[in-house]
């Protein structure tokens, strides 16, 4: 009983961490609503949000809280929905795959995203129905598909004894799509692409946030909060995949659906 309840203890303490990071993320998101080039006080935006949310009537600049509502506070949320999303991909591939490498860049996904993008933007493929997110998610999903097919190609499963020679196989796989996509990347660009057009989508592939505004945190806001939860829900299959495919397998995961 003495043991149980001391290996009880550290898990409390651990949960008990974790109220912590709703504040920080907080803090972080004040901070990039704050800091620009012109430089706005911590009070000033805590007022706007008072204002917009708790029906107060406070005296602010109207410059200030348009720069406030319409520019930095969107921005700022957004960047962290794109963070908290790349967090999630990162964590749930390291997890199945057993490679504290692994990534949406490792794995081609990145690289696929980015050529779909510039084939409906440069090439023109797809115009008027295609958008340039549409583009970009339909160019991620081959991009994983290729991924996959390759390393099945390669002779290595997904379960059983083969674990770890079928992630090691789907990371060499992602690491040549990578490869592939990224030069088809550069060769549209290259051989479709005018200056300005080369030029916007290089901010674009950089990550450009200036044009961010609140429709924009209407989409991505639900989808990291979609896939927190969906990870939170299969969170043990991810705990029992950091130990190998036949451990999750004896402990009643299902291998091959996760």
């Amino acid at each position: 009983m003495i043991a149980t309840v001391a290996s009880a203890a550290p898990a409390r303490s651990e949960w008990h961490w974790i109220w912590l990071t709703p504040l920080v993320l907080f803090v972080a998101i004040m901070a990039g609503t704050a800091i620009g080039e012109t430089s706005i006080p911590m009070d000033t935006i805590l007022k706007v949000l008072a204002n917009r949310f708790g029906g107060t009537s406070f005296a602010v600049d109207r410059i200030e809280a348009g720069i406030i509502w319409d520019y930095r506070l969107s921005r700022a949320i957004l960047a962290a929905c794109c963070g908290a999303g790349l967090a999630l991909a990162g964590v749930v591939l390291q997890a199945l795959l057993r490679n504290p490498l692994a990534d949406p860049f490792l794995m081609g996904i990145s690289a696929g995203a980015s050529t779909g993008a510039v084939t409906v933007t440069i090439a023109g493929v797809g115009t008027g129905v295609l958008t340039l997110s549409l583009g970009a998610f339909a160019g991620a999903g081959l991009a994983f598909g290729l991924v996959v097919a390759l390393a099945h190609a390669a002779g290595s499963g997904t379960g059983g004894g083969r674990g770890t020679q079928a992630a090691g196989a789907i990371i060499l796989a992602g690491i040549a799509g990578s490869q592939l996509f990224n030069a088809l990347t550069a060769f549209i660009i290259a051989k479709s692409a005018s200056a300005e057009q080369a030029r916007g989508i290089m901010f674009w592939l950089m990550g450009n946030l200036s044009g961010v505004r609140w429709e924009d945190v209407f989409l991505g806001l639900p989808a990291a909060l979609t896939g927190l939860v969906i990870c939170l829900w299969h969170r043990r299959a991810l705990d029992a995949f950091t130990f190998g495919t036949d451990s999750a397998a004896s402990l009643g995961i299902p291998v091959r659906r996760v």
